[in-house]
């Protein structure tokens, strides 16, 4: 037997203590994946929007333009919507190909193992002994995920380590 599956059979405060260690993991996971997101893969969200304002802003224009007397102004803002037009597509392609890079795929590929670790040492014991069933009140089977018949408000180490994920996501912010 493991020494997780040994602590998780065993006195609460080792239980506690496997439930921090799953907390601080996840963040720890979120971070790195942020740290190598903003390291690989180059932001131009910004820069694509405004670009994407201009080119409509200069095809509005030159349809505006689009009459014998002004056709040279409406061809020249033309010309400068397509040449904008190919900047933003190249860089929507630059974003696209660095986002393929194998190591974006390092902090998800941990991440997986930490869930089937944590899916693997699952036992019927809570991380959480108990939470008042109304505070779990929607969320009460999906919570006692791992716990096997355990009490209702009980918060299993599968459903522990999801909602580390997912708050440890929302304080960190999107990538």
């Amino acid at each position: 037997m493991s020494d997780a599956a040994a602590l998780l059979q065993g006195d609460p405060g080792a239980t506690a203590q496997l439930a921090a260690v799953v907390l601080l993991a996840s963040f720890a996971l979120t971070a790195l994946d942020r740290l190598v997101r903003r390291w690989k893969v180059p932001d131009t969200r910004r820069r694509q929007a405004e670009l994407a304002q201009e080119v409509a802003h200069l095809q509005r224009t030159a349809a505006v333009l689009n009459h014998p007397d002004t056709f040279a102004q409406s061809a020249k803002a033309e010309r400068k919507a397509i040449a904008l037009e190919k900047e933003l597509t190249r860089l929507r392609q630059e974003q696209v190909e660095a986002g393929a890079q194998r190591v974006l795929r390092v902090p998800r590929a941990l991440r997986v193992v930490l869930f089937l670790w944590l899916l693997f040492q699952s036992t019927s014991t809570p991380v959480v002994g108990h939470v008042r069933a109304e505070a779990a009140w929607p969320l009460g089977r999906w919570l006692r995920l791992g716990t096997g018949k355990g009490a209702p408000g009980a918060v299993g180490l599968l459903a522990w380590a999801m909602l580390c994920q997912r708050v440890s996501a929302a304080v960190l912010g999107r990538g």
